[in-house]
């Protein structure tokens, strides 16, 4: 078993229409959570990507996309800087030559040379193509460290655990990595995810996952509706004319329609009720909690500013290098506007 290279980074970064053509010929790492249910239900569903391979990448760029893409190299910096053991090299998209289904954009890949038995500067040059011993790595951002485990752990949020297993898997890797850069206090972590017993036996269901996936699209079978935006997303996507006409749909899906609409009104006036009670109690807390079961479990925790909030001056007071990474690879104004502060 090996891996094939279809395109490198520099590939995939001037031809985005080529790459996005070779994804849609298989299931990508970044695509197996939502095949198996598990992504963030605003970034992927089956049914949306399953859309999304009939007819085209659907646009999808949040905010957190845009971030964790302008970021990525500084992520990559610290990860080399992090492990001056190992030869970081630039990713690329990749094939599995026994399941040309299978594929996996990889955002670098580390090589030990020790392990390899190969010297450095061979590894770094264009004379050295990476092989099963090259490991993935995964770069990513994240607001907080809200559901990751201790640094070098392989306790990573479940949909980017299967998405590096993945990664592994296509190549056939013993080992991936996960840097991440938290937003919140700017610090960097390294993960690591091995492949053991569990982890193998992960990877065969994503495989099987993804074969039955495959199946759908061959015999144009979508899978079920379900509630997720990203679904939303992708179904207002196939019509995107004006609307006109009229359709009748079923007398039963109607009723749970208007049901659910007077059921979400009071769900809605119940939550914004409970948040101002908390409030009202909290006064200037940052994590609130609850006595049950014998013991305090947290309830809620408030932050200063909004999500996706960035404080420019503290950021270029206490954190130099990151902002100078944030301001080489992206507008600043155009993606925080109005919360960037001038000089």
């Amino acid at each position: 078993m090996a891996a094939k290279l279809l395109m490198t980074q520099d590939q995939v970064t001037a031809d985005r229409e080529m790459w996005q053509a070779w994804r849609r010929t298989g299931v990508t790492a970044s695509e197996i959570s939502a095949v198996l249910g598990i992504c963030p239900p605003e970034h992927g569903s089956p049914l949306a990507l399953f859309i999304a391979k009939q007819v085209g990448e659907i646009p999808q760029d949040t905010d957190e996309m845009t971030r964790g893409r302008h970021l990525e190299p500084y992520v990559l910096e610290r990860f080399a800087h992090a492990h001056p053991d190992l030869e970081v090299l630039p990713g690329g998209l990749y094939v599995n030559t026994d399941r040309p289904w299978q594929m996996a954009t990889h955002d670098a890949l580390a090589v030990d040379p020790a392990t390899v038995g190969i010297d450095r500067e061979v590894i770094a040059g264009n004379g050295w193509r990476p092989d099963a011993l090259a490991l993935p790595v995964q770069a990513k951002t994240s607001i907080n460290s809200e559901g990751w485990g201790e640094p070098g752990s392989p306790d990573v949020p479940v949909h980017y655990r299967a998405q590096t297993l993945y990664e592994m898997d296509v190549r056939g890797a013993s080992t991936g990595f996960v840097p991440v850069l938290f937003m919140t206090d700017w610090k960097f972590a390294t993960y690591v995810i091995e492949m053991d017993e569990d982890s193998r036996a992960d990877v065969e269901v994503m495989r099987a996952e993804a074969e039955a996936f495959m199946r759908r699209l061959e015999d144009d079978d979508p899978p079920p509706v379900d509630w997720t935006p990203a679904t939303t997303r992708a179904l207002k996507s196939l019509h995107t004319d004006a609307p006109e006409g009229e359709v009748r749909i079923n007398a039963e899906l109607a009723k749970r329609y208007r049901a659910a609409r007077r059921a979400n009104t009071r769900s809605e006036r119940r939550l914004a009720l409970a948040v101002n009670e908390i409030l009202a109690t909290a006064g200037g807390a940052r994590t609130i909690t609850a006595h049950t079961g014998g013991r305090d479990v947290k309830v809620a925790t408030r932050t200063k500013f909004p999500r996706g909030f960035i404080d420019a001056a503290v950021l270029r007071e206490e954190h130099p290098d990151i902002a100078k990474a944030v301001t080489r690879h992206t507008n600043v104004t155009a993606l925080y506007p109005g919360k960037w502060a001038k000089e």
